[in-house]
């Protein structure tokens, strides 16, 4: 999956909203969040060392509870 600036870290500003669908935000992140198991890669635009090492600990965690 290429999430682009849709997953930012926490305190991270919205940045540039020119070409987003804000109002669509929510209903694609809970698309994302349903579909979670399947993802195999997740590739983010921007993000620090902290926020990538969480979301590998929940990848690997949902991974093992299957």
């Amino acid at each position: 999956m290429f999430g682009g600036c849709l997953i930012k870290e926490i305190d991270a500003s919205k940045g540039y909203l020119g070409d987003a669908n804000v109002a669509d935000w929510s209903v694609t992140v809970e698309k994302v969040k349903r579909n979670i198991r399947m993802l195999k890669l997740l590739f983010l635009a921007t993000v620090n060392m902290e926020t990538l090492n969480y979301l590998i600990i929940q990848l690997t965690c949902l991974r093992l509870n299957k």
